[in-house]
């Protein structure tokens, strides 16, 4: 177990230095015929290099006394942890299975934007209905977008399956609305990023917040559900970080390489990835404590 505990450490606690460029892109089409899609390159594992995690870091026992002390008096504070409890208590729910399985590797490309002319039918009504970035994403669907004004989804095709089956199961792709993971080209040659779009808010929602809100809840509860289940998911993005390139599998980054520009990133882009790093290493040293008496995660993922 003390592996276990080592690859969440040099996985999630090494922060990659990356720049930014501006996002000046929102206008331009991308064609299918021009956009240059690079074949995925899976990196080389990783060479433990850091000494075993010994202690808990961000939040002292003093610290978490404190909080506990403050929840039992002030009504404000009690109202914040009812808060996190009560959204980390909706990832109980979920299998482990499927929480694991929640985390796409990086072969699904991310988009932030889906297209600047909005929905394929309904076109900037939706920028109105709800704002700049106005798609409805669920969990329990990914890969899908809801449009906010006639609740129709797209893709028209089974993407899960698709990705499940390692690319191979292409069922619905005979419907009106098929992405491929890298967009539906619309007859004019927009390119509309459905899939993309799925999984970068997915990510950066729902993960994102689901790991804080775990681990969180854990400390100021000290129910290891709560840990287990951000125990789940932290491995699961252990396994795939490394593969993460946002200038080679986004919207973004392909656009950006057209231009001969270069849009960094990890899961997200640049700017974004600082804090969803920064929010998963906290998760981790949160639930440090209860990684090596976690049987079930060992069984689940087998170590």
């Amino acid at each position: 177990m003390r592996k276990l505990t080592l690859f969440f450490l040099f996985v999630l606690g090494s922060f990659i230095q990356m720049f930014a460029q501006s996002d000046s892109h929102d206008a331009q089409k991308t064609k299918k015929s021009t956009l240059q899609i690079p074949p995925f390159q899976k990196k080389s594992e990783r060479i433990p290099q850091y000494p075993l995690k010994t202690k808990r870091m961000i939040y002292t026992n003093d610290d978490l006394a404190i909080a506990r002390l403050n929840i039992e008096r002030y009504p404000k504070a009690k109202q914040v942890e009812e808060g996190i409890v009560k959204a980390a208590s909706q990832w109980l729910s979920w299998t482990d299975e499927d929480l694991r399985d929640l985390l796409p590797n990086a072969r699904v490309p991310r988009a932030f934007d889906l297209n600047a002319k909005g929905c394929p039918i309904h076109g900037s009504e939706v920028f109105k209905k709800g704002g700049p970035y106005p798609w409805i994403i669920d969990a329990r669907q990914p890969f899908k977008v809801k449009c906010p004004i006639g609740g129709e989804t797209y893709p028209s095709n089974d993407y899960e399956s698709y990705y499940k089956s390692g690319f191979k199961d292409k069922k619905d792709w005979g419907t009106a609305y098929v992405d491929d993971g890298w967009g539906w080209v619309a007859p004019d040659g927009e390119r509309y990023w459905f899939v993309a779009y799925a999984n970068h808010w997915l990510w950066y929602n729902n993960i994102h917040s689901g790991l804080l809100d775990l681990s969180r809840a854990y400390l100021l509860t000290k129910n290891k559900q709560y840990a287990h289940k951000a125990a789940v998911m932290l491995y699961r993005l252990a396994e795939v970080y490394p593969d993460m390139d946002y200038a080679n599998q986004s919207r973004y980054g392909l656009m950006s390489k057209a231009e001969n520009r270069v849009y960094s990133g990890k899961v997200v882009n640049a700017i974004w990835e600082a804090g969803f790093t920064q929010d998963a290493v906290e998760a981790y040293d949160g639930i440090w404590d209860s990684i090596d008496d976690d049987t079930e995660l060992q069984k689940l993922y087998g170590k």
